[in-house]
């Protein structure tokens, strides 16, 4: 049994979709649009894989250098009991880190309790630094 999970951050172009649809305008001709148009490569984001996990340890899944992490999640494979009373087999076990790594810096971890389980980390290519005129203020 395979459980995938995912945290990203809502981007302004899936949560204009979501409320097309919400409100019942997906059958119009810009919700359709939107929903037809992949975001050109440079803005799309880049998706990172951790290796499988041993049973009971971390995944971690890093950013590449140029991106910044926005969202991670997990794949599980969790450990289950089988019942022949029951089916499907019961799962007995649970994630118990899904988040941000504090540990390793734009790094995603997951870990199962029992199990194993992919880490994955949703990235976003950094735009160009703006050139500054070398004056450092503070706001008000």
């Amino acid at each position: 049994m395979t459980i995938m999970n995912r945290s990203p951050l809502p981007a302004l172009r899936s949560a204009a979709l979501v409320g097309a649809i919400a409100v019942g305008l997906a059958s119009s001709p810009t919700a359709q649009a939107l929903a037809a148009t992949p975001a050109p490569d440079d803005r799309a984001p880049v998706v990172v894989f951790g290796p499988l996990s041993e049973p009971a340890q971390p995944s971690y899944a890093t950013c590449p250098k140029g991106t910044t992490l926005i969202g991670g999640g997990y794949e599980a494979l969790p450990v289950t009991l089988e019942d022949p009373q029951t089916s499907p087999p019961l799962v007995a076990d649970m994630v118990d880190v899904n988040t941000p790594s504090f540990l390793r810096p734009n790094s995603w971890v997951a870990k199962m309790l029992r199990g194993q389980v992919h880490a994955y980390a949703l990235c976003e290519r950094r735009k160009p630094d703006r050139k500054l005129d070398g004056r450092v203020g503070m706001a008000g």
